[in-house]
């Protein structure tokens, strides 16, 4: 075979020409007609890519003859090489031969791009691009959380609408709407602020309990069907107590950022719970003659033969709800007051005179030497009894309860319930503190004070003699009238 560089003969078996260096093709009955236009490879027709780099093939051009050397040396691809027999030149060293792959016929050859070779056709990718392309799985997180959040308050709102619509939840009085003006009126409440009570107040101006949730809670033993104040979440249970059949059960507002008129408000909505959904019977007029005459904060509801009375009361450790359940008066169908029917009702009696000394089965004495009533002007008046105070047991203690006062009209007619001691002053004319002790070797001069209805005119004092839980004796008492 005829070396292509230099023109001397070489083995058919050499690739590169032992005298010049030249690449020479080894022939095996194949004429190659297309070369890589980046390697160089040559290939036959028939082949479509290079299958050492991947490049494209190109058809071979003609080849022009070689130039017999002269001896002047030429510049030039086809340049003899002047060196010794068997020599390589030092800049063109043969690379190592690798099999070239064989591609199928008709079928295009793989990728097999040299390595840190950029494909023909890869796109360009800048480091912004590709930092948009590391932020976009963190955006579409973002976003979906997002998303979740949104639909769990969205859900969480429905819940608590659906919630309101039941039988409690949170609580709507009943209300009747005119189609035609839009108006609508809410069940009759009770504001003990004014001691009036109102049956037509505005909804859309006066609705208060919407915005709390009612649970169904029952609490009272006596009335196991029957809401108890608990269901409303402003207020938790605290205690209870049971004296001559009546039971009473204590509850505190637990929502210290409610003021106290938003307590009475509470209370009265309670008291509304109880008509519209336990077929209570609003005790009105009795109600705000009660507010008007004694400024009690209590409200009075009835039900079959059954009375139940809610009393706010503002305490210096917080505000307290009493809830009291007691039987109707059968004979007079009308409500049974609590303090008459719990130290006065039934019981025998022992009538006593003003000035006499009294010694009680629960070993506190008195005498009671004194009565002085003054109209305050505003529907009330303070009775003050003026009585001396001792006791013949040891550690006998004085109450709001061991003294009561029931207050009458001129005919004799009960004004109110039985009225408990309010203060107590002592001789000095410092106010003493209930309980306090009672000395059992002096009597003690003390003024005690009760708040009656404004028109009180006659009225009777009793000395219950009661122990902590029972009665000592008979009750003893006396009719006054005032001059």
């Amino acid at each position: 075979m005829i070396c292509k560089g230099c023109g001397k003969e070489i083995s058919e078996n050499q690739f590169f020409c032992p005298s010049c260096g030249h690449k020479n093709e080894v022939s095996n009955g194949v004429k190659n007609t297309k070369r890589c236009i980046k390697c160089a490879k040559e290939f036959p027709e028939e082949r479509f890519y290079c299958d050492v780099c991947g490049g494209d093939l190109a058809p071979i051009m003609p080849a022009q003859e070689p130039v017999p050397n002269q001896g002047v040396p030429t510049q030039g691809y086809n340049t003899p090489y002047s060196a010794q027999t068997n020599q390589v030149p030092p800049y063109q060293t043969p690379p190592r031969q690798v099999p070239p792959y064989q591609v199928p016929p008709n079928q295009v050859p793989p990728n097999r791009m040299p390595q840190n070779m950029v494909p023909p056709m890869a796109p360009y990718q800048s480091n912004a691009q590709q930092k948009n392309k590391a932020l976009l799985p963190i955006l579409l997180g973002v976003a979906g959380l997002f998303v979740i959040i949104v639909g769990f308050f969205i859900v969480s709102k429905v819940l608590v609408e659906l919630n309101s619509s039941g039988d409690l939840g949170s609580y709507q009085t009943t209300d009747n709407s005119d189609n035609d003006s839009n108006t609508e009126e809410d069940t009759s409440t009770y504001s003990a602020n004014d001691g009036t009570y109102d049956s037509t107040t505005d909804a859309t101006t006066d609705d208060t309990s919407g915005d709390y949730i009612y649970t169904d809670l029952y609490s009272y033993t006596e009335l196991p069907d029957v809401y108890s104040l608990d269901s409303d979440t402003r207020f938790s249970y605290y205690n209870n107590s049971s004296y001559d059949g009546i039971s009473t059960y204590v509850f505190q507002l637990n929502d210290t950022s409610l003021s106290e008129s938003d307590f009475y408000t509470a209370v009265d909505d309670y008291c509304t719970l109880l008509v519209n959904n336990n077929s209570f019977y609003y005790e009105e007029e009795f109600t705000n003659e009660q507010y008007n005459e004694t400024g009690d904060l209590t409200e009075y509801l009835s039900r079959d033969n059954v009375c139940v009375s809610v009393t706010a009361s503002v305490e210096d450790t917080g505000y307290y709800a009493y809830v009291s359940i007691f039987p109707l008066n059968d004979s007079t169908e009308s409500i049974t007051f609590k303090n008459y029917t719990t130290y006065i009702d039934g019981r025998d009696n022992q009538y006593f005179d003003e000035g006499t000394e009294v010694i009680m089965d629960n070993g506190m004495a008195f005498y009671l030497n004194d009565v002085v009533v003054t109209d305050m002007g505003d529907g009330s008046a303070v009775l003050d009894a003026y009585v001396d105070l001792a006791t013949i047991n040891s550690e006998r203690y004085f109450y709001p309860d061991d003294l009561i006062v029931l207050p009458k009209d001129s005919y004799g007619n009960i004004l109110s319930d039985a009225c408990l001691v309010e203060y107590i002053t002592d001789g000095d004319g410092y106010s003493v503190t209930t309980p306090f002790l009672l000395d059992t070797e002096y009597y003690n001069s003390y003024k005690v004070s009760f708040v009656v209805p404004s028109g009180t005119t006659t009225f009777s004092i009793y000395g219950t003699n009661i122990t902590e839980d029972s009665y000592a004796g008979p009750i003893y008492y006396i009719d006054m009238q005032l001059e």
